[in-house]
C-alpha cells in the first residue's frame, strides 16, 4: 500500500483498556489496492481549508476497457451547515445525491431486483413516519398506494397495447350482503359517475348499475348517404339521411344490442320494413310492418335487439312526423 499525504497523525483517545485511534491526513490519501477498516471505526474525509464547501473520497479502479473512477463526495452550498452525500461518474456529472434530509436524487433509471417472481414481495415500499405502508411495487408488477393518487397526466396504457383493464376492484365473502362496494368518478369532489354495486355476502356482486347526476349529452354524427345498405358512422347517435336512395338493410357493426340510433331525414326518402338480413347487414322492423315514407325533417328512433322468434333485427323504437 501506498501513502501519500502532506500531514500524517495518529491520535489515541481510548479509555483504559481501550484505544480508538484517528487517522488525520492533511491532504490527499492514495491506496493503490486494497483499504481495510475493521470494528467500528469510521473512515472520515475532512475539507483541507477553512471555508472549503466540499470533502471527497475518489475510488479508482482499472478494467478492460481502461481507467474508471468513481467520486463519492460530500458538498454544501456556501455558508451552509448541512452536506449532502454525491456519487459523481469520471467526468464529474451527479449520478446520485443524498441531502441531510434524506431525500434521493437518481440522475439515470434506478433499478431493483425482488427476490421472487410471482408478487409474494415487494421491490419498491414507502412507509410514513408511523412505519406504516403507503406505497409499494410488488414483484407482479401490481402498485398498492395508501391514499390518494394526484397526478396532472393522463394515464397512458401504452401503444397498440389491446384490450386493458384500467382499474379493478376485488370482493370477499368478509363483506355482508347489501354492503356497497360502488366506485364513483368525481371532478373537484362533486360526484358526476358512479358505478354502482353490492357485495351479496359471498364476494360476489349484486344490483349492479350506473348512476350519474349530470346529463347525457348526445352528439349529432356526420351525415348517412342513403343507400340499400348503410353504415352508421361511430361518432355519434343522431345522424342526418341524405339522398333519395331506399334503405332496405342497416349494419350492426360497432354496436351492441339495446343501442339506440335517430334517423332524421333530409329529405323523401323510404325506409323498408322486412328485408332480409344479409351478414352484418341487419333486417329493419317497423311499426305496422309497413315501410316508412318519410320527409324533410321526419326522424325515426331504431333500437338493435335480438328475440329467439325473429334474431337480430333494428326495431322501430318511435318516430315523429314533421
Amino acid at each position: 500500500m501506498c501513502l501519500g499525504m502532506s500531514t500524517f497523525a495518529w491520535a489515541d483517545f481510548g479509555a483504559v483498556g481501550q484505544s480508538f485511534y484517528d487517522l488525520v491526513i492533511g491532504h490527499d490519501l492514495t491506496v493503490t489496492n486494497d483499504l481495510t477498516i475493521g470494528g467500528d471505526t469510521a473512515l472520515e474525509a475532512v475539507g483541507a481549508t477553512a471555508g472549503d464547501d466540499s470533502v471527497n473520497l475518489s475510488f479508482n479502479g482499472v478494467t478492460s476497457g481502461g481507467a474508471r473512477k468513481i467520486d463519492l463526495y460530500m458538498s454544501a452550498e456556501a455558508g451552509a451547515d448541512e452536506y449532502e452525500l454525491v456519487i459523481a461518474n469520471n467526468g464529474g456529472a451527479e449520478m446520485m445525491s443524498i441531502d441531510e434530509s434524506g431525500n434521493a436524487v437518481v440522475a439515470g433509471n434506478l433499478s431493483a431486483t425482488g427476490t421472487t417472481a410471482d408478487g409474494s414481495t415487494d421491490i419498491f415500499v414507502g412507509n410514513d413516519s408511523g412505519a406504516a405502508k403507503v406505497f409499494s411495487v410488488d414483484t407482479d408488477g401490481n402498485i398498492t398506494i395508501g391514499g390518494n393518487y394526484n397526478t396532472s397526466f393522463p394515464i397512458d396504457l401504452g401503444d397498440d397495447a389491446g384490450f386493458q383493464t384500467l382499474f379493478d376492484k376485488d370482493l370477499t365473502a368478509a363483506s355482508a350482503a347489501g354492503f356497497e362496494e360502488s366506485v364513483m368518478f368525481a371532478i373537484d369532489h362533486e360526484n358526476y359517475i358512479v358505478l354502482y354495486a353490492e357485495n351479496d355476502g359471498s364476494g360476489n356482486l349484486q344490483s349492479e348499475s350506473i348512476k350519474t347526476t349530470k346529463r347525457f349529452q348526445y352528439k349529432q354524427g356526420t351525415d348517412i348517404a342513403s343507400g340499400t345498405n348503410i353504415v352508421v358512422p361511430n361518432d355519434g347517435n343522431v345522424f342526418e339521411l341524405t339522398g333519395t336512395t331506399k334503405v332496405d338493410l342497416i349494419s350492426n357493426l360497432g354496436f351492441q344490442e339495446g343501442a339506440d340510433i335517430d334517423l332524421v331525414c333530409n329529405e323523401s326518402v323510404t325506409i323498408d320494413n322486412g328485408t332480409a338480413t344479409s351478414g352484418t347487414n341487419i333486417t329493419i322492423r317497423l311499426a305496422g310492418a309497413g315501410d316508412f315514407s318519410c320527409t324533410a325533417d321526419d326522424v325515426i328512433t331504431l333500437k338493435l335487439i335480438s328475440t329467439t322468434a325473429s334474431g337480430q333485427m333494428w326495431l322501430e323504437k318511435s318516430r315523429s312526423i314533421n
